[in-house]
């Protein structure tokens, strides 16, 4: 995998790839078809980042698991913040016009404005890809698994759905909005009263869902907006 990485950043005229441990909702349990940063470096770990150039290959991780990425990958496992962090590596070895990849959907907003100031003072570039590039090359990448939703009962929930709803439609028109994007899936599982059994050890429902002052919830999962 690390090969075909360094083939594709030359291809692409490309400096370095960034992947996180993450997925599109951020959560630190993953499904095993989001699980890239194991797929590239062998590190099981459930936090981590990893930076692939031409001539390096660095794993940022924890103090927890320092010693476990050690016996797992090849890489050079840096403790975060023992040793340095992302932000100073960043600043340590990004040089003029280099071309950092990375994919969107595992990044948020955020961070991505964290690193762009730091890529702005070296003159360099933080390029967002269409397609995320470990997928290119994972042949063997399991499948979305087939997932089974379920409502959560209301003597745990405490209300229904329809009076939480009701108290978030009186704060959108107290805050004058129209609508709010909920983004966090232990928010949708409580607001929705629903639980699933994607990730293994935590049923949380993996959602999306704009929430107007007039309507019910929209589900809003896919990358496509339909509106």
């Amino acid at each position: 995998m690390l090969k075909k990485v360094r083939a594709y950043l030359k291809q692409a005229h490309a400096t370095a790839l960034i992947v996180p441990h993450d997925d599109s909702f951020f959560n630190e349990e993953l499904l095993p078809c989001d699980e890239r940063l194991a797929c590239l470096t062998g590190f099981t770990g459930s936090v981590g980042m990893a930076v692939v150039t031409q001539t390096k290959a660095v794993l940022f991780v924890d103090g927890r698991y320092v010693e476990q990425a050690k016996q797992q990958t090849k890489f050079s496992v840096l403790h975060v913040p023992k040793q340095t962090t992302i932000q100073s590596w960043f600043e340590d070895n990004i040089h003029q016009n280099d071309v950092f990849l990375y994919d969107p959907w595992l990044q948020s907003v955020a961070q991505i404005d964290r690193w762009k100031k730091i890529f702005e003072q070296k003159k360099a570039v933080l390029m967002p890809q269409d397609e995320n590039v470990i997928d290119k090359f994972w042949t063997d990448k399991p499948l979305k698994p087939k997932v089974r939703e379920y409502d959560y009962p209301l003597q745990y929930a405490g209300q229904t759905t329809d009076e939480k709803m009701k108290q978030v439609h009186t704060l959108l028109q107290q805050k004058q909005l129209d609508a709010f994007f909920v983004c966090n899936p232990n928010t949708v599982s409580w607001l929705l009263n629903k639980r699933s059994d994607a990730v293994e050890f935590n049923p949380v429902v993996l959602k999306r869902v704009l929430v107007s002052h007039k309507a019910n919830p929209l589900d809003m999962t896919q990358k496509t907006l339909l509106m």
